[in-house]
């Protein structure tokens, strides 16, 4: 299953543990290329958290789509924003398209190994993130070097997120058995 609207609002908390919602716009990995409900040039998702496959509406998502959405919601956790920002959808694709990766280091202290993992997830091409969920939540589950100023809070929200890659690894292995 693609989510396709991987967001901080579709991650909910449920006794501690979060969990992936809202499945409205979810498209079976089997049917990728199918005729389906969303049509071919049309883009669906919330652009501040929209893969650039997703936001060119090309034909062919696959999980790593839902890779860079949850890196954004990352990027987000460890900097307070979230890596491209605009007053329309339209300007956040361009800035998303066109602006390199804003590096998290410059606006929060972050271990390096956490800014890698985010900015490969963040790759502009598929090819270039971790080929699956959890190649990415191993790079960021990896010992770090910690600066002395990244606070507990930070980390917190750093382990939420990797929890969150857990789960959607898990859910995904779930619907391929």
């Amino acid at each position: 299953v693609i989510h396709r609207d991987i967001k901080p609002e579709n991650i909910l908390l449920y006794q501690g543990e979060p969990m992936v919602a809202d499945f409205g716009i979810a498209l079976a990995a089997a049917s990728v290329g199918r005729e389906r409900l969303t049509e071919t040039g049309l883009s669906l998702g919330t652009p501040a958290y929209m893969s650039p496959e997703q936001a060119m509406a090309e034909p062919r998502v696959d999980g790593r789509s839902d890779q860079y959405s949850l890196a954004c919601v990352l990027y987000e956790m460890l900097a307070g924003e979230p890596p491209y920002a605009g007053p329309t959808a339209q300007a956040i694709i361009a800035k998303r398209l066109r602006e390199p990766i804003p590096k998290l280091t410059t606006l929060r202290a972050v271990p390096v190994e956490v800014e890698v993992a985010v900015t490969r997830a963040l790759a502009r091409a598929p090819a270039d993130r971790y080929p699956t969920m959890a190649e990415f939540a191993a790079a960021l589950t990896q010992p770090a070097t910690t600066p002395k100023r990244f606070r507990t809070r930070r980390l917190a929200a750093l382990l939420g997120g990797v929890a969150v890659v857990g789960v959607i690894a898990f859910a995904r292995r779930r619907m391929s058995v």
